[in-house]
């Protein structure tokens, strides 16, 4: 009978530390569960922050290139004005010229 009581004992000790050690792997996996969860999040503004960054970046190159669009116009229009007056005036030609070279590539990224 203490044979039998000593191995129950035995037994209970030993499920009782088993449970102690599912509780700790447990609480050990929880606690990264939450570190993960917070992980996480704080790469979703990050990345939110970058979208908003490429975004305004765009929407900054679109106005740049149509600013240039219309700067080529006013070469255009002005290189034609002035493009028989002078030899200043052919050289402001040229330069009109290549401001409208300038619109027409800026015009591929709108």
């Amino acid at each position: 009978m203490d044979s039998r009581l000593s191995g129950l004992e035995n037994e209970k000790n030993q499920l009782k530390f088993g449970m102690q050690s599912q509780e700790q792997e447990i609480e050990r996996l929880r606690k990264g569960n939450s570190k993960a969860e917070e992980d996480l999040s704080t790469l979703q503004s990050q990345v939110w922050d970058r979208d908003c960054v490429v975004t305004e970046a765009l929407v900054q190159e679109w106005e740049v290139a149509e600013h240039l669009q219309t700067l080529a116009i006013q070469a255009d229009v002005l290189s034609l004005q002035t493009e028989s007056k002078s030899n200043r005036g052919m050289k402001l030609a040229w330069l009109f010229k290549k401001i409208k070279i300038i619109g027409v590539k800026a015009k591929q990224y709108m």
